[in-house]
C-alpha cells in the first residue's frame, strides 16, 4: 500500500516538532520536560536571520570553526540559548565565543553584555568576547585566544588576569 500523497513523512533529528505543536519548535512536552534546546519559532526565524546577515567577521570566525576545524570540536552559529543567541556556541565545553560591534561600546551595551555573560555563567557557559576588528585585523590572536580558554578546565572560569583585555589587541573574557 502507497503512502498517502498529501501527509508528509515524519520528521526525524533534533528538529523534529512535536505532534501538535502548532507547526513550530516547542519549548515543552506535554508531560513538562524541556526539549533539548530552547527554541521556539521566533527564536528560531530571528537565529536563522542572523546567519543569512551575518557580519564580515562573522562570515571569517565562521570559516575558520565550522567543521570542527578548530581542534575538532564542533561549533553551533547563532545558537538559542534563554532569551539570548549567541554568536558562536561549543556544546561539548560550554563556550560562547562573541563578536562585538562598535554598537557595543557606548556604556549601555557594556553594562547590558556584562549582565548577559554574568546570566550565562550561572548557566554553565564559559564566554569570550571579541571585537569585529580585532578579528578582522589578527585572526591567529583571536583564534589563539580561543584555544586558550578551550584549555581551561571547564570548573575553572577565566577570569580578566587570565587573558588580555581587548583595546590592545587580545580579547576580553569572561567578566
Amino acid at each position: 500500500m502507497s503512502a498517502d500523497p498529501i501527509t508528509p513523512p515524519p520528521e526525524r533529528g533534533r528538529t523534529s516538532r512535536i505532534s501538535g505543536s502548532g507547526g513550530g519548535l516547542s519549548s515543552s512536552r506535554k508531560n513538562g520536560s524541556k526539549t533539548r534546546f530552547n527554541r521556539t519559532a521566533a527564536k528560531t526565524r530571528f537565529a536563522r536571520d542572523l546567519r543569512v546577515n551575518a557580519t564580515v567577521a562573522e562570515r571569517k570566525l565562521w570559516a575558520r570553526l565550522r567543521d570542527a576545524k578548530l581542534d575538532g570540536l564542533s561549533f553551533r552559529r547563532q545558537h538559542p540559548v534563554g532569551p539570548y543567541v549567541l554568536d558562536f556556541y561549543c556544546a561539548a565545553i560550554r563556550l560562547a565565543v562573541e563578536l562585538d560591534g562598535d554598537q557595543h561600546g557606548s556604556d549601555a551595551a557594556i553594562a547590558y553584555d556584562l549582565a548577559r555573560t554574568r546570566r550565562l555563567r550561572r548557566r554553565g557557559i564559559r564566554v569570550i568576547r571579541f571585537s569585529n576588528h580585532h578579528l578582522l585585523t589578527d585572526m591567529d590572536d583571536v583564534l589563539e585566544g580561543i584555544r586558550r580558554m578551550i584549555a581551561m578546565p571547564p570548573t575553572r572560569s577565566a577570569s580578566l588576569s587570565d587573558l588580555p583585555l581587548s583595546g590592545g589587541g587580545s580579547s576580553l573574557c569572561d567578566l
